[in-house]
């Protein structure tokens, strides 16, 4: 199923990335939005789509939960096989996620590596190691997939997997974590630091661009 609610920012420019919304909040959230903006001016093409479950939270304006991981994963691949066969045909492909949309991205990529569409690689931001207070129902699992290379942007603060802790598991050689110093899953450090959301946002989509340029 291919939501109709797909939104392109910088959609001529060379690198596509396909950017999958978290469980509480839809594409055209202040973070969805900004940051898909903040990455089409780094140079990038950021499709964002809503999840079935989401199409019928904005419809009836009644909160669902996320449908289950197996119809989220294929939404994201149906989105990617139609961007790929239109606007962003012959152009290379990026997943990207924000916390539950990131385990989508990682868990997609290899069955779309499979059927032969040009994916290079998965960024997550702000993944959800585990819930939170509960390190003992990991999901770094999830992180295992064919790329050559994959990045985590994630909030040192994090209750969904603080810097001590995940430096403290073994994740794929692949995977490469940057750290927002002092952040919560919004990628935005605390008020003491003096440095607002949009500052924050602004920093991670420079460091998102560079990975991916680099490694497309």
């Amino acid at each position: 199923m291919v939501s109709s609610e797909m939104h392109w920012d910088g959609e001529d420019n060379p690198i596509v990335l396909v950017f999958a919304h978290g469980a509480g909040a839809g594409p055209q959230s202040e973070f969805m939005h900004s940051m898909a903006a903040k990455l089409a001016h780094q140079g990038l093409a950021v499709l964002r789509f809503e999840f079935p479950y989401w199409t019928q939270v904005r419809e009836t304006g009644r909160k669902r939960p996320p449908n289950k991981q197996d119809v989220l994963q294929q939404a994201m691949q149906d989105v990617v096989s139609k961007a790929a066969n239109g606007t962003a045909q012959g152009k290379p492909l990026w997943l990207m996620g924000k916390s539950m949309g990131a385990r989508v991205a990682f868990q997609s990529y290899d069955p779309l590596h499979r059927a032969g569409f040009n994916v290079k690689g998965c960024v997550g931001l702000g993944f959800p190691f585990h819930p939170p207070g509960k390190q003992d129902k990991t999901r770094t699992h999830e992180l295992i997939n064919g790329a050559a290379k994959n990045l985590v942007v994630h909030g040192s603060k994090d209750p969904f997997g603080k810097q001590s802790w995940i430096e403290s598991q073994s994740l794929a050689a692949q995977l490469m974590v940057e750290w927002v110093a002092g952040g919560n899953h919004d990628l935005v450090p605390n008020k003491s630091t003096g440095v607002s959301a949009n500052e924050s946002w602004q920093q991670v989509a420079e460091r998102v661009a560079s990975f991916i340029k680099e490694h497309s």
